[in-house]
């Protein structure tokens, strides 16, 4: 049985691989075709370099640097972060991966968190598109939760 969980999760990390590579390489099929025209465009008028090394000068320091805004779930304690995740989103039921990118959480920590470590703060279901994935969140207080415990999403 090992194995065909760890062939069934290769197969899962392969893909994603696969799918990450294949747009690194269309980003970089789009580079090189601009480094190419920019290559063309030199080589037909040799001015263009110098207007083109001002132009950047000019641009490059005109752009303030700009930093991203900061994720607000990813901080504090994982438990912390999960708990306003799920506040945030109205407590509807989530995938451990989607939980974890959602808040910046290594998807063996999000795991650890709902099997393990706060296993009693957190309902599952079997996930309705996935039979071996489960959707997850906070439980419900019991005069909440009436007919939506293990209900449909």
């Amino acid at each position: 049985m090992g194995m065909v969980n760890e062939g069934h999760e290769r197969g899962y990390i392969m893909g994603d691989i696969g799918s990450a590579i294949a747009r690194m390489e269309a980003r970089l099929e789009a580079r090189l075709r601009a480094i190419r025209l920019i290559r063309g465009f030199l080589r037909e008028d040799p001015g263009f370099a110098a207007d083109l090394r001002h132009a950047l000068a000019e641009e490059s320091a005109a752009v303030p640097t700009v930093t991203p805004p900061a994720n607000p779930l990813a901080k504090g304690k994982h438990i912390e972060r999960v708990r306003r995740f799920f506040a945030s989103n109205g407590n509807e039921w989530t995938t451990a991966p989607d939980i974890g990118r959602a808040v910046g959480i290594k998807r063996g920590c999000v795991a650890a968190l709902l099997y393990q470590t706060c296993k009693d703060d957190f309902e599952h279901m079997p996930h309705p598109n996935h039979s071996r994935m489960k959707l997850w969140r906070l439980k419900q207080p019991a005069s909440e939760a009436g007919e939506t415990k293990g209900g449909e999403p």
